[in-house]
């Protein structure tokens, strides 16, 4: 990721502001024949015909366009610290994403983004469409804990179906945290998929984390054991007068 994060680096954030703003309407081709044709078939016109000056699919064109090209440096401008100038860049990356509403599948990685991660969270979330129904999102190395999950699991959209989340070396990760957000992912969920290697959680949470119904399991059968209490008894010692004996039980705790 460094590697490629520094590679990318030196692209100029002024190309990436133009795609963001692409009008296919203005496009200008070699041949004008062709940007006619273009918008011809975009807008369901004859070729030959003079094109629409607009049309609905010349704004969905555009729309899908700009998420295209949003996608392709969404990882390279959301991982930066953001300063005034870069977090206005940030923010229309997100929204270029969003504005793709006829997009239902979407991957995203934030890993080893470890600084800020509930900055980079929120930018993530925010890039989500409305009409998303499949997500990845790999959230590895961030340094997150059962807080971040805990938020995360109660700002999904609620659109979405399947999920496969890469929550791996994460230390602070613990059994709870993956309860609470299991508990909180919108109701439609039916696929959920999640790495929880080198996280807090317990075996048994990583051999069925696979699936949504293998780790309700893990959970449920953690909810059984319990915690065990000690209660201890005082009771007058009849053989021994003015000495106490005591009876200790060990029992799950309610």
């Amino acid at each position: 990721y460094k590697q490629k994060e520094s590679r990318e680096r030196s692209f100029s954030t002024d190309i990436i502001e133009r795609a963001l703003a692409v009008t296919i309407q203005k496009a200008e081709t070699s041949d004008p024949s062709h940007r006619d044709a273009i918008l011809n078939i975009l807008a369901g016109k004859e070729q030959g015909q003079p094109p629409l000056q607009d049309s609905e699919q010349y704004a969905k064109a555009n729309k899908r366009l700009r998420a295209l090209f949003a996608l392709t440096c969404w990882r390279r401008i959301i991982a930066i610290t953001a300063d005034d100038s870069m977090k206005d860049l940030q923010l229309a990356i997100t929204d270029a994403i969003r504005n793709d509403t006829w997009r239902e599948l979407l991957s995203l990685d934030l890993a080893f983004m470890n600084g800020a991660a509930t900055e980079k969270i929120g930018l993530a979330m925010r890039s989500l469409p409305p009409s998303i129904k499949e997500l990845s999102l790999n959230l590895g190395s961030m340094n997150i804990s059962d807080e971040h999950l805990l938020a995360l699991g109660g700002i999904l959209p609620t659109s979405l179906e399947s999920v496969d989340f890469k929550l791996d070396h994460n230390s602070d990760i613990s059994n709870v945290g993956i309860a609470n957000f299991v508990t909180n992912v919108p109701p439609k969920i039916r696929k959920q998929a999640m790495d929880l290697k080198g996280t807090g959680v317990s075996k048994e949470f990583q051999e069925r984390s696979d699936t949504l119904e293998g780790i309700k399991s893990a959970i449920y059968a953690e909810a059984q054991k319990g915690n065990l209490c000690t209660t201890v008894n005082l009771l007058p010692n009849k053989e021994a007068r003015g000495r106490m004996s005591y009876l200790m039980e060990r029992s799950k705790c309610y």
